[in-house]
């Protein structure tokens, strides 16, 4: 099958999977503070972010300094608009957010979107090696190495949230892009075939 219409074919099923998921009744859990922040640092499209806010709810009351890290974060308008009117459900079990860990991840944000990858890195790094290393610090660490197209790399790291938790958000579609960058027309097709379920 030729590049083009692989690459046609994996655009197409991306955009219907927003589509349709905005109509898929689900089951999924709501955001944690973690989540959400960790998307916006892994730089999924605004309204992605605002869809998944809005789907999903969220499992934490943002304060002002959550929304104070978000922004720096880079989140738009928005995102910040959808945290006002997301459903808060109060889960038993689930512990406050890390304000370490939060930290972070906007400070990493901060650095990416700055392309001050190394710094990133340290920033990352810091998370990872804490007690709550988890799958967001990898999420954002899967966008900093396809920043700096080390494709291979953020297929690995990808792949390790997916095992740490299948459900996190936006990542099927995250390893489709850098799949196909990778050449690996395929399994791109497949993981955009699993953002779509």
């Amino acid at each position: 099958m030729p590049i083009s219409k692989v690459c046609g074919s994996v655009c197409s099923l991306i955009f219907l999977s927003l589509s349709l998921s905005a109509f898929a009744q689900t089951s999924q859990k709501p955001l944690h503070a973690s989540e959400v922040l960790a998307l916006q640092a892994g730089n999924v499209l605004p309204a992605s972010l605002v869809h998944e806010i809005s789907r999903r709810g969220l499992s934490f009351h943002p304060d002002e300094s959550y929304r104070a890290q978000l922004k720096k974060a880079g989140a738009n308008e928005a995102v910040l608009a959808a945290l006002n009117q997301a459903n808060v459900t109060a889960q038993a079990g689930v512990a406050s957010p890390n304000k370490e860990l939060l930290q972070q991840l906007s400070n990493a944000s901060s650095l990416l979107r700055d392309k001050r990858y190394e710094d990133s890195i340290v920033a990352l790094s810091a998370a990872v090696k804490g007690s709550f290393a988890g799958p967001e610090a990898g999420f954002v660490m899967g966008e900093l190495l396809r920043c700096k197209e080390e494709f291979q790399q953020a297929a690995e790291i990808y792949t390790e949230v997916l095992r740490q938790n299948p459900d996190f958000p936006q990542v099927h579609t995250k390893l489709s892009l850098v799949l196909y960058k990778m050449g690996d027309s395929e399994e791109a097709l497949r993981e955009a075939k699993l953002a779509l379920t």
